[in-house]
C-alpha cells in the first residue's frame, strides 16, 4: 500500500515531484486497480479506494509548478529527485512492465534498425491542426521510421487530435499489429490508436471495452 498521506504532504501540496521509486510505486498501484475492478468486475472498498486515491495523485502531481520543480538544496525527510523527470520515467516504467508487456499483443516491433516516437500535449484551447502527426509524416517522408500513438481530442471538441487527423488522412488507427509493423516497414509510418485496449494486459475479460473489429 502506498503512502497516499506522504506523496500529499510532501510532493503535492509543495509542489515537488516524486522520485523515480516512488513513482514506479504508484504506477503498479494504478495497474492493480485498474486490472482488479476489470478481472473481477467488482468495485469494493479497497479497490476503490486505490483507484480514488491513485487517480487523485496523478492529478495532483500532474501540473506545471511540479514539472518546472528543480532541486536547489532543499532537505526533507526523504530523498528527492533532481527534477521532474524520475516522475515521468517511474510510471512510465510501471505502466510498460506491468500493463502493455504483458498483453496479447505487446509492443510493435517493425523489422527496422530504429524507430521514434513523438508527441504534443494538445489542449492548447487554440483549436489548431496535429502539429506532431504532421512532423511524424515529414520525418517518415525523410526516411525516418515513426511508430506514432495519440488520442482524439479532449479539448476543442474532438476535431484536432492526432486521432482525428489521422481518420481525416483516411488511415485506420485500430489497424492490426502487422498491418502497423509493415506499413513502419515499407512506408516510416505507422500509428497506433493510444485509447486501443488490445496493448493492456487488463482488458482482456471484459470484450464490450474492445474497438471494432480492425481492417488491414
Amino acid at each position: 500500500m502506498i503512502d497516499a498521506k506522504h506523496f500529499v504532504k510532501e510532493h503535492a501540496a509543495r509542489n515537488i515531484p516524486l522520485g523515480y521509486d516512488e513513482s514506479y510505486e504508484l504506477g503498479i498501484y494504478l495497474m492493480k486497480a485498474c486490472r482488479a475492478n476489470k478481472l473481477a468486475r467488482i468495485f469494493c472498498r479497497g479497490i476503490r479506494l486505490a483507484s480514488i486515491q491513485s487517480i487523485g495523485l496523478l492529478m495532483a502531481l500532474h501540473n506545471q509548478a511540479t514539472y518546472a520543480w528543480k532541486k536547489n538544496g532543499r532537505k526533507l525527510d526523504h530523498p528527492l529527485p533532481e527534477d521532474s523527470s524520475e516522475q515521468i520515467a517511474g510510471i512510465c516504467v510501471a505502466i510498460f512492465e506491468h500493463d502493455i508487456v504483458k498483453s496479447k499483443f505487446g509492443f510493435l516491433s517493425p523489422n527496422v534498425l530504429y524507430a521514434m516516437d513523438n508527441c504534443g500535449m494538445g489542449g492548447d484551447l487554440t483549436v489548431t491542426a496535429n502539429v506532431s502527426t504532421i512532423a511524424a509524416f515529414i520525418a517518415a517522408a525523410a526516411g525516418i521510421p515513426m511508430c506514432k500513438h495519440g488520442s482524439p481530442a479532449n479539448a476543442d471538441g474532438g476535431r484536432h487530435g492526432s486521432s482525428d487527423f489521422i481518420d481525416m488522412c483516411g488511415i485506420n488507427r485500430f489497424a492490426k499489429k502487422k498491418a502497423v509493423e509493415k506499413c513502419v516497414e515499407e512506408l516510416s509510418f505507422g500509428y497506433t490508436e493510444a485509447l486501443d485496449v488490445r496493448y493492456k494486459a487488463h482488458s482482456y475479460s471484459n470484450p464490450r471495452h474492445s474497438p471494432a473489429p480492425a481492417h488491414e
